[in-house]
């Protein structure tokens, strides 16, 4: 551990004094955590000076990167995952930018305080919007007999009586259900392709598509942890 002596003024300790009270930490930890942020992200902000031209001046570059940063988190968060009405329950765990393609390509994790039927989700935002959700269904707390029935389900989805899909897949332009055997889990997939987000349904809805099929198969919910 190496003691740092700082000299900083004082409207920019009254400034950092809102973020102290949201997370609930001390002058002192709030900038030991931005240090090390920082300072494990050191790579990148090299790189941005030399490969990419970005302004030499580390305060730009910080200033910089924070201002694209919280424009694409609003969105990315804020507005699109309100619309899925998935906010506060998923999380940005990765995404790609192809300009050539000009498509972008995000992926989301749930939050533990999630209670959907949705493990993870993303979105590739082309022409078209495509949405793959996925729900993870450990293979060791439901009987085999119930997992081969997931996969009769999914391979007679069209077909299977009793399965209602909610109204949000109704008018759908395409989908597909499908099932993926991993050594410790049984993935369930729903894809969907829309040409607007407007049209994509809910994640509560898809939620609730996976859960017929759960139910259908016979597995009593919530499965315990």
């Amino acid at each position: 551990m190496v003691r740092v002596t700082l000299d900083v003024q004082q409207d920019t300790i009254e400034r950092l004094e809102s973020l102290c009270e949201f997370y609930s930490k001390d002058v002192k930890e709030i900038i030991s955590e931005i240090i090390e942020v920082i300072s494990y992200e050191s790579v990148w902000l090299l790189n941005l000076g030399k490969e990419y031209r970005v302004p030499i001046r580390l305060t730009n570059v910080l200033t910089h990167i924070l201002f694209v940063g919280v424009q694409s988190t609003y969105s990315l968060f804020n507005k699109l995952l309100e619309r899925l009405k998935g906010k506060g329950f998923f999380t940005v765990s990765d995404m790609e930018i192809d300009l050539e393609e000009m498509r972008i390509w995000v992926n989301y994790d749930a939050l533990k305080v999630c209670d959907l039927y949705v493990d993870s989700f993303d979105l590739t935002l082309t022409g078209l919007q495509r949405l793959t959700a996925t729900y993870l269904l450990d293979v060791e707390k439901v009987d085999e007999t119930a997992l081969e029935r997931i996969r009769e389900i999914v391979d007679n989805f069209s077909d299977i009586e009793g399965l209602e899909l909610p109204e949000a897949f109704h008018d759908i332009m395409d989908f597909s259900v499908d099932v993926v055997d991993e050594d410790d889990f049984l993935r369930l997939n729903v894809d969907i392709t829309e040409e607007s987000l407007d049209y994509l349904p809910s994640l509560p809805a898809i939620s609730e598509l996976f859960k017929q099929i759960l139910e259908k198969a016979g597995i009593e919910l919530p499965i315990e942890e």
